[in-house]
Parts: C-alpha cells; structure tokens; sequence
C-alpha cells in the first residue's frame, strides 16, 4: 500500500471521536496508519507534537480461498463461536415484575460519575524505567491480565509476535489502536431480552466503560495512550436475524449517546461494520469471494455436525421478540421448543413455524458464517488498520478476548440497587426469577424499555436522594446552585450571625455555631453523598 496523502489528526468534537471525523471526510476505503510529527506554530510561539494519519490505497486480492481453507475453518469458526443451550424451559416464566421504577437524567449522570473510576486496571509490578522493548512486554502482560480477558489470550496471542507488532508504533511514540467488532443491536431471543431492538442499556454502559478502563490502565505503561474503534455490525447482520434496520441505527445512536455522556470521546469510536465493506468493495471483489464461501459451505457443508450446531445457536438469535417477529402468536412453551428440538416433538399445529424457523436459522447460518469467512479471508479489518491489535469478545487465536460479556445478547441486571457498573450484570431474562424473589424494572424518565432491573432496594433511598441535584452544580434563570464548601464558612456565618431565624433554637447564635452547623452539611455529604445545597445570585 502506497501512502496517496496525510492529514493531521483531527480536532477533538463535543459528539464525535477524532476517528470518526476522520472517516466522516470521505468517502472511499483508505488503510489509516499514524506518525508523531514535531511542528512549530509561530503564532502561539510553541512546538507541538501532534499525530499525523498516513492515508494509503486499500488493495483486496482478487484470489479466492481454496475449498480445503473454507472447510478448515468453518470448522474452526464454529467451535469457536457457537455454544449450545441446553436448558429445560425455565420454571419461573415469564418473570414477574413487582413494580416499575421511573429515573432521572441526574441519576444517569451521578451513575456514570461513579462508574468511571470503578474496575481500574492495575497493571502490576513494572519496572520504574524500562524501554521501547520492555514497554511491549508490560503491554502484553497487562492484555492477559485476569480483569481484562480471558485466560486463554496467552495461549492464543504469540508474545514475540504481539512484540513485534507493537514495536514500531511504540517507538514513534504514538498511540496505540484496539479494534473489537461488537454492539450490533439488542437481541430480540424473547426469553434472554423482553425490551426492543434499539434499547442500549446500562450493559452497554459498562461495556464502554470497561473499555475505558482499560484505556487507563494502558497509559499507567505506555504514555502516549491508546484508544478503542467499536465495528459495529448491527447493519451487517440486522437482515439475517430480521432486525429492523432503524432499530439498529437507533441502537447506535444511543450507545453513541452514553459514550458522548461520559465524555470519553477520545477513548473510544464507534465504526459501522458494513459501510467498511462496501466501501472497500467497489468492483464487488469482496462480494464475489463471500459468493464462493456461501456456495462451498451450501453444497458441501451444510450436513456436516458443524453446521448443525451452528444452525441451532443461530435460531437463538433471530427475532422472537412478542412484539416486532413473525413468531408472535406462538406460545412461548412452544416457541422454547421450536428453538431446541427437532419438527417431530413439536404439535401438529406449530410444525408450520417450526419449519419458517429452521429456513431462517438455515439461511443465518449460511449468510453469517460467509461474512465472518470472507472477513478473515481478505484481512479486511487490518487493511484499513494495520497498527491495530485485534480484539474479541469470543476467545480466537491471534486476538485478544476481553472481558465485557455480551452486553447485547441480554439485560442489564442488578442484585441491588446500581450505584456503578460493579452492580451490573448482563443476563438472560429468563433467568432472573432465579436471581431474586423481587423484580424490579427500572426505566429513564418513563421511557418503554427498561434500562435495567434490579432485585432489592434497599438502598434505593440514598441512591435516589444522591441523584437529586448534580454534585457539580446547576443553574435555574439566574440561580446557581452547589454543595457547600469549607471555604465558604465567613460567608455562610455572615449570613447568620445577627439573624434569629438562621437557627434551630430562633435566637441570635455566635460564630462557632453556624462553623459547626456548616461542617454538619460537609460531614452530610461525605456520609451519605447528598444533602442540602447552597443557592448563589450575582455571586452572593
């Protein structure tokens, strides 16, 4: 690949990473590799340092996968992707929801503020100054540490390899890139999630703030930083599961929204999957080698046990949601069945929909594993980003699984009520009758979905009363508001000090009275997290 042209990397926007503006400014394919440049502005009588993108030509091979390569892995691919469930019809369905629960915007606010600086990564033992080298081999270290990943990623990432990969990008003292595809759409198996199709909820918020934990705990190595693209590939297989198109769009928009929420635009971009093919793929080269990959496994795969199982973990994924499927009047003991067992244990009377699912779950799994083939057939990912350490939440040979859980593939679930991403688990739905004798649905400002639920309360009081007013401040016409400080204590005793009705006994009280009842408030808000604010006009 030949660099065609460079840019300087684009200033930071209030909604958009700088990845994002750059993949924004055109629209063609284009491989994006970095560079640290030293720049001198004479108008601010500084030097910079900023990064410059190196834009180079993205070539796919025109050469076709041999018939041996598909076979081995979809092989592969399968038993790596796929697990089955085995699971009787859950006693406990459907859930009952004993009450729903209304939050604000202050909430959402105060539950990120906290979230951010819960499960930091700590890197270990390092040495106090090490080199280019020895800062390669922290970094591998910390990426098969147990609270980022899974234990498999030592066996499955070569540590000589993975040093010289990270090698050049570290010495020209840049940052490093992750790229993971994931987040495509809520799933819509109606027994792991009751909520629609675009409903991001708080698994998702964890999700992205694990990412940017690991973010930090990366620059406690490597000072120049590291920033995460999430390919999302709702577009890209939203049809195979018959997931309505604005639903995924919608559901990207709202992750977008959170991330933009915890201001963490610098960490992490969001990348649509399918427009990076089609870009790539203007003379339909990518198309005609998912058309052979599709053909091979069709005539010669498809009554193989590997695409058996494979079909069945995709029936777990089509749309059965009650409310947007085809499959909406069929109970759901039946529908249970129609997913797990074969024509001949299902009545008479559904054999029909048994049928409709197996063409679909037929179809997904040819479609699916074309795509999935032709992706790690054309290298595509790391043609557009060859720096790029590759990411996964499936454990995979040459990548880095880590540990996020499947955020999409359930709801977001709490024991108690969440003060932080440490609460939130990410669970089937049919599950959590199992979890807690008492559901809780907990919904942001009377939205329809739910943004998680929640199995006891009883610390919902202080959490609510935390969430009433910003500790940050607020503003109403020409009033702002705040907790109190320490260094607000003359102005308070001022306020008081020749004033009967500023105490509790409505007399006139000396100064170390009104000092103490200040310090009462300040000892309020270390206690409980909340308590009363002052209100200032003018600076008064």
């Amino acid at each position: 690949m030949d660099e065609i042209f460079s840019m300087l990397e684009p200033s930071w926007k209030p909604k958009e990473s700088r990845l994002e503006t750059y993949w924004s400014s055109f629209n063609d394919a284009y491989s994006l590799t970095t560079e640290r440049i030293k720049h001198f502005d004479p108008i601010a009588g500084m030097s910079l340092s900023p990064v410059r993108y190196i834009i180079s030509n993205i070539i796919i091979s025109e050469e076709k996968p041999s018939d041996e390569w598909i076979k081995e892995q979809f092989i592969s691919f399968v038993r790596g992707e796929i697990s089955i469930n085995n699971e009787p019809f859950p006693s406990n369905w459907p859930p009952i929801i004993d009450d729903d629960i209304t939050i604000s915007e202050h909430f959402l606010m105060e539950y990120l503020s906290k979230s951010e600086w819960h499960n930091l990564i700590d890197p270990g033992e390092l040495t106090e100054s090490f080199s280019d080298y020895e800062m390669a081999e922290n970094i591998y270290e910390l990426l098969c540490n147990d609270k980022i990943g899974s234990k498999q990623n030592r066996k499955n990432n070569d540590k000589q390899a993975f040093i010289d990969k990270i090698l050049p990008v570290i010495e020209k003292k840049t940052r490093l890139l992750f790229v993971v595809p994931s987040c495509p759409f809520k799933d819509q198996n109606r027994f792991r999630v009751p909520d629609a199709a675009n409903n991001a909820d708080f698994s998702e918020i964890r999700f992205l703030i694990k990412l940017h934990n690991i973010i930090q705990g990366l620059y406690q190595i490597h000072p120049y930083g590291a920033e995460f693209i999430i390919l999302s590939d709702g577009n890209l297989y939203g049809s195979i599961f018959d997931i309505d198109n604005n639903d995924v769009n919608e559901y990207m928009e709202r992750l977008l929204s959170f991330r933009n929420k915890l201001n963490i635009q610098l960490d992490v971009s969001v990348i649509d999957l399918k427009e990076m093919i089609d870009r790539a793929d203007k003379d339909y080269v990518i198309y005609t080698i998912k058309e052979k990959i599709f053909s091979y496994i069709n005539n010669y795969l498809k009554e193989t046990e590997s695409f058996h199982i494979l079909k069945q973990g995709m029936k777990w994924n089509i749309n059965t949601n009650k409310t947007s499927s085809q499959f909406s009047h069929v109970p759901d003991d039946i529908m249970w069945k129609i997913l797990k067992c074969e024509k001949t244990d299902i009545p008479l009377k559904y054999r029909h929909e048994w049928e409709q699912m197996d063409g679909m779950a037929d179809d997904a799994a040819l479609q699916y594993a074309a795509i999935n083939l032709t992706l790690k057939w054309t290298n595509l990912i790391s043609l557009y980003f060859p720096e790029a350490i590759r990411c996964t939440v499936h454990p995979k040979k040459d990548q880095f699984a880590i540990s996020l859980g499947y955020a999409w593939n359930g709801i977001a679930w709490s024991k108690r009520w969440p003060e932080s991403i440490v609460d939130i688990d990410t669970e089937s739905y049919y599950r959590i009758n199992e979890l807690s004798n008492k559901i809780y649905r907990i919904h942001f400002n009377n939205e329809l979905n739910a943004c998680a639920y929640v199995g006891e309360l009883s610390n919902k009081n202080i959490i609510l009363a935390q969430s009433v007013l910003p500790h940050s401040g607020w503003n109403y016409n020409d009033f702002f508001g705040r907790e109190f400080d320490s260094y607000d204590v003359e102005e308070f005793t001022e306020l008081g000090i020749n004033d009967e009705n500023y105490s509790w006994e409505k007399r006139i009280m000396p100064p170390d009275y009104y000092r103490n009842l200040l310090q009462f408030r300040l000892n309020h808000y270390h206690k409980y997290g909340f308590g009363v604010h002052g209100v200032w006009m003018d600076g008064k």
